[in-house]
C-alpha cells in the first residue's frame, strides 16, 4: 500500500497566493480612500469642535474669545491675551488635511459674551464665515466645510458637493 503525502502541491499553493494578491490589489485603492475620507472628517470635526468650544467658553467667561486657524492647526485665546487656552497642532490624524478659512486671508474670529461672531476682530480684520477642509485621494471631490455662525445657528460641517442640495440632504451645504 502506498501512504499519499498530507499537505498542499506547489499549484494549490500558487493559486492561493494568486487570489491572495488579487484581493490585496482590490482592496488598497479603497482602503486609501477610507484613511482620507477619515483624515478629512477628523480635521473637520477638530474645527468644529474648538469652535463650539470657544463661543461656550466666551459665555462661560463672559468676554471675548478669539478662535485662530493656520497651517499648523487652530488655537483658542482670551481677546488681547497671549495665554492659549486650547489648541489643536493635527495631533488627532488629519496630518495631511489641508484648511482653508474663507475669506480668503482671514485666520481669526472673535466669540462675544454672547457665543456670537462679532462682525469684526480686535484687529479690525473681517472674521472667516467657514473653512474648507480636504485631503488628497479622499472620495470627497469637494472636501468638507465648516460653517462658522455662532449663536443659535452655531457650527455646522457640511459637503459642498453640489449633488447634496440643503435641505433636501442635511449634509449639503446651505
Amino acid at each position: 500500500m502506498v501512504r499519499r503525502a498530507k499537505g498542499v502541491t506547489l499549484i494549490e499553493l500558487l493559486i492561493a497566493l494568486a487570489l491572495g494578491m488579487i484581493l490585496i490589489v482590490l482592496a488598497v485603492p479603497a482602503y486609501n480612500t477610507w484613511v482620507s475620507e477619515t483624515e478629512e472628517q477628523t480635521a473637520a470635526g477638530s474645527i468644529a469642535d474648538g469652535l463650539r468650544w470657544a463661543s461656550a467658553e466666551a459665555i462661560k467667561q463672559n468676554r471675548n474669545i478669539e478662535f485662530s486657524i493656520n497651517a499648523a492647526g487652530w488655537q483658542v485665546a482670551a481677546a488681547g491675551d497671549p495665554t492659549v487656552l486650547r489648541d489643536d497642532r493635527r495631533a488627532e490624524g488629519s496630518y495631511r488635511s489641508t484648511r482653508t478659512p474663507r475669506p480668503a486671508g482671514s485666520t481669526l474670529v472673535t466669540f462675544n459674551s454672547l457665543g456670537q461672531v462679532e462682525p469684526a476682530n480686535a484687529d479690525a480684520s473681517a472674521p472667516f464665515t467657514r473653512v474648507d477642509v480636504s485631503v488628497p485621494n479622499s472620495g470627497r471631490p469637494f472636501g468638507l466645510r465648516v460653517l462658522v455662525a455662532g449663536g443659535r445657528t452655531g457650527v455646522k460641517v457640511c459637503d459642498p458637493d453640489p449633488a447634496r442640495v440643503y435641505p433636501t440632504d442635511p449634509k449639503g451645504c446651505p
